[in-house]
């Protein structure tokens, strides 16, 4: 029985691992593997983003597209306005930090525990996470000194600082100056960004809904 061509093509494709066979079928009979514009684009897309660190499939970017990260993941701002984030929620910020600092990314600080008793212009940075899978980023609430109304008021154009240089540099990202109240259901508020779970009646207006 004489072969057709799509019998020839066949076995010729097995003899190439997925992805190279492709590109020889398109070589050579001009056939375009379906997806290739898109894995492209997507490849693309990846390489355009700065890695800073990387540990099995936990990554941490460099002002990187908010497509490409993962619901609530956190991040670090630091004195120039660049964000450092996660590419999925799994570390925590301190030790985020302490890998910056190893790779030079935050200055001279010398890393002491309660980094989140100070400043952010005290320290040279400022601990933020991602609001769920929205395009926001919202103040970490590692910072303690701003649990209160009264501390956020007092401190808000420190805070405030860090994120508007962090909109100079990401200007597709929303940065909320507002804590993320994922760890304080007392102090949630429903937010302007959202609306999800249940909220408790008490309203701050420096909370970010969670």
């Amino acid at each position: 029985m004489e072969k057709t061509v799509i019998d020839i093509i066949n076995e010729e494709v097995r003899t190439f691992k997925e992805g190279v066979g492709d590109e020889y079928l398109a070589n050579k009979y001009g056939i375009s593997p379906e997806f290739s514009d898109f894995e492209k684009q997507f490849k693309s897309r990846q390489s355009n983003d700065e890695i800073v660190y990387r540990n099995a499939d936990w990554i941490l970017y460099k002002n990187p597209d908010l497509n490409n990260i993962g619901e609530s993941a956190r991040g670090v701002i630091d004195k120039d306005g660049n964000l450092f984030i996660e590419n999925f929620s799994q570390s925590i910020h301190h030790d985020m930090i302490k890998i910056l600092l190893s790779r030079g990314y935050l200055g001279s600080y010398e890393f002491k525990k309660n980094w989140n008793s100070f400043l952010p212009s005290e320290v040279g940075f400022l601990t933020v996470q991602r609001y769920g899978n929205t395009n926001s980023i919202a103040i970490g609430h590692s910072n303690k000194i701003i649990y209160d109304e009264a501390g956020f008021k007092r401190y808000y154009n420190d805070f405030n600082g860090f994120m508007n240089k962090a909109r100079i540099k990401n200007p597709e990202i929303n940065f909320e100056t507002k804590l993320i109240s994922s760890k304080f259901a007392e102090l949630k508020k429903i937010s302007n960004v959202t609306k999800s779970n249940k909220l408790s009646e008490k309203n701050n207006d420096h909370y970010i809904g969670n």
